[in-house]
């Protein structure tokens, strides 16, 4: 455990001490937006901001390197109108994995193909609403 002289504070471990520091930093953090809600709203914004666009930017990305078009009607025109199409078994939606390891997303985009909107649903329904 901790052992403690005058002003010295030894840890028995390296993980240990970087356990407590890390307790340490999120007091001060919870401690400081206590106190300047303004800051914490306006970080919060940027933040949001940031993981969309990180968001978008991985999603172009992975598009690009499975072929950037629809593979039915070779649609490109606008990236938000292509989808993620899984071709056999679905262990996760591609779009929710955005935030993980680019090797989970890989993986899985193994299992997919890209189609547009239009050609998703027709595959999704071939009948229409009959």
């Amino acid at each position: 455990m901790i052992t403690a002289t005058k002003e010295v504070v030894m840890y028995k471990t390296r993980e240990e001490a970087l356990r407590i520091q890390k307790l340490k930093t999120a007091a001060r953090v919870r401690k400081y937006n206590k106190t300047h809600p303004e800051e914490r709203k306006a970080q919060k914004k940027i933040d949001a901001e940031r993981a969309k666009a990180r968001y978008y930017l991985r999603r172009i990305k992975f598009l690009e390197l499975k072929g950037g078009k629809c593979v039915y009607c070779g649609y490109s025109r606008n990236q938000r109108a292509l989808s993620f199409h899984h071709l056999h078994s679905k262990d996760y939606d591609v779009s929710a994995m955005m935030s993980l390891r680019e090797d989970a997303i890989l993986k899985e985009l193994e299992k997919c193909v890209i189609l547009c909107l239009n050609c998703h649903k027709e595959v999704h329904f071939p009948h229409g609403l009959k």
